[in-house]
């Protein structure tokens, strides 16, 4: 469209008493989502207060917890890249993780899928829900994030997995990673390409409490996930109300 069509084109101009009607319907919907996502955002502020008042700051250890190499609580591995050259190796009923896709929440879906032909092909592994994936490279701010399986899922090379392991719960691990994220990232520095790998990985020192009291973390974690749950549905609730109300402002039904 052209600069003069623009000029050109008619719009409906209601009259100002009936526009300030429309913006104050909108400005009520929209203050309803904003206050969903505050209450989402002051939950993801509660597990990290929760995890640093029972642990500490995993990076300085103040309360003296042991100390280990995650290569010492569990088993690391990567996946790979199924050729794109044979279609056939994807698009089948088997998830498929990138580095995009880890984020710092659980992983129940992928954007991509591969076939049984292609884990034979790049001889991927599948790894089991619990499982926890870090980001060794990827543009921006992706390296050095991670996150939880809640499915089996295969991953490409650029991810680095713990598998679940009798050591360490893994949700704890996971917030505790999240938490490592500037130091885990740092390991990567140098090089022309500052990745990670899973020597660097293998290597990262965590703090390892008792597990009964990670087991406590978990359990009061999964309380305020249910509470998160009930929250995100409200906040979706909103957002279909906003675009609802904009979409019935705007064509003259309200």
């Amino acid at each position: 469209m052209s600069l003069g069509q623009i000029k050109n084109l008619v719009l409906p101009l209601p009259a100002l008493a009936e526009q300030k009607r429309i913006a104050k319907i909108l400005d009520k919907a929209e203050a309803i989502r904003r206050k969903r996502q505050q209450a989402l955002d002051l939950a993801d502020d509660f597990l990290r207060s929760l995890f640093l008042d029972m642990f500490g700051d995993p990076c300085r250890n103040p309360k003296g917890w042991p100390v280990a190499p995650l290569s010492r609580l569990a088993q690391i591995w990567s996946g790979s890249t199924p050729s794109r050259k044979d279609p056939a190796n994807y698009g089948g009923q088997i998830p498929w993780v990138k580095t995009t896709e880890v984020n710092g929440r659980e992983i129940l879906d992928t954007e991509e899928t591969v076939s049984e032909k292609g884990i034979a092909s790049a001889r991927l592994k599948l790894f089991p829900p619990g499982s926890i994936l870090v980001a060794l490279y990827g543009q921006g701010k992706t390296r050095g994030r991670c996150a939880l399986l809640g499915i089996h899922a295969a991953t490409n090379q650029a991810c680095g997995v713990l598998m679940p392991s009798q050591n360490f719960e893994p949700l704890f691990q996971m917030a505790q990673l999240s938490l490592s994220y500037d130091r885990l990232r740092a390991l990567g520095q140098g090089g022309n390409q500052p990745n990670l790998n899973l020597g660097l990985l293998g290597s990262f020192s965590v703090i390892n409490p008792p597990l009964l009291l990670q087991q406590k973390f978990v359990s009061l974690v999964h309380i305020m996930r249910n509470i998160t749950g009930r929250t995100t549905q409200a906040f979706n609730q909103a957002q279909s109300l906003f675009k609802c109300l904009q979409h019935r402002t705007f064509s003259g039904e309200i």
